[in-house]
Order: structure tokens, then sequence, then C-alpha cells
């Protein structure tokens, strides 16, 4: 093998990769970044150049979270500019884009029928996207309302005490 690949065994430098690769899809998931493209970058970084993996592990470990909520709001102002000029919708009929759009736009959080009723759904046909958002750590809930995860907190509504 080449200086740089320190396993010589092909078994265990593709467990290797393996396990970097789930790593990073990990951490990806939860800094809301892609969970496509960085998994397959630690893998194939696993499997040639170990040390440069774990590199990229540790930069992608330190990497903040993105914010939802200011993506899911540009993403808003791209659908009204798609629309006023008679293009395609961006988002089109994907309901977890839609449901992740309107709570964005309702940083207080919202109720499960209001939620339903933003997105022009029942709440019983959205119940089950809206429960895998929060298994996936995208939507949080918080006394039976509804956020979008935000890298920041929310600015308590109202004046200064």
């Amino acid at each position: 093998m080449t200086g740089l690949c320190i396993i010589d065994h092909v078994v265990a430098r593709l467990v290797f990769a393996g396990a970097i690769g789930y790593a990073s899809w990990r951490l990806a998931d939860e800094r809301h970044r892609s969970t496509v493209g960085w998994p397959l970058l630690g893998a194939l970084l696993g499997y040639q150049v170990e040390v440069w993996a774990l590199a990229m592990l540790v930069w992608l470990w330190r990497l903040p979270k993105l914010d939802l909520r200011q993506h899911y709001l540009e993403l808003r102002a791209h659908e009204r500019f798609a629309r006023a000029l008679g293009g395609p919708s961006l988002v089109g009929d994907h309901l977890e884009d839609r449901i992740l759009m309107v709570l964005a736009n309702n940083p207080d959080g919202l109720y499960i029928n209001a939620l339903a009723q933003g997105v022009g759904q029942s709440w019983r046909a959205i119940e089950g996207v809206v429960d895998g958002l929060v298994e996936r750590r995208k939507v949080v809930l918080r006394d039976e309302r509804y956020f979008i995860d935000s890298a920041q907190p929310a600015a308590p509504a109202g004046g200064p005490a």
C-alpha cells in the first residue's frame, strides 16, 4: 500500500470505511447536513486514506448545526417567486417540506390542527409524517405544539421585561 494507508487488509479497510461512513451519516443528520454526500465522502476517504477520513469526521463534528428555520424561510420565498413567474413549484407535493415551511413561518409553534390547516391536509393525514420529523429531530414537540428545530431558540414574544 502507499505511505498514507495504515490498514493493509482489505476487509479491515472496508470495515473502517463503513464505520466512518456510518459516523458521518449520524453527524450529518444531527447537524442537518447532507446525509448522502458526507457519508459517501467519509466512506471513500475511510477506504483510501484513513487519516484524512478521521480529519473529515472531526471537521464535520465541528461544523455548526444548520438553522432549518432560515432554510425553509428562504425556500418559501423561492416558492412565492416561482409562483409569481408562473414557474413550477420547488417543493411540489412533498409533504415534509411543506410542513417544515409552515413551521418555519410560525416561530411560536403550532398545534397539530393548525399545522394541518396550514399544509391543507387533515391532522390525521399529516400525523405520521410529523411523528417521523420529530424522530429525526427536525421538528420539536413542546407543550403539544410543534416547532421547527432551530439552531437558535426563538425570541420570546413581547418587549423587554
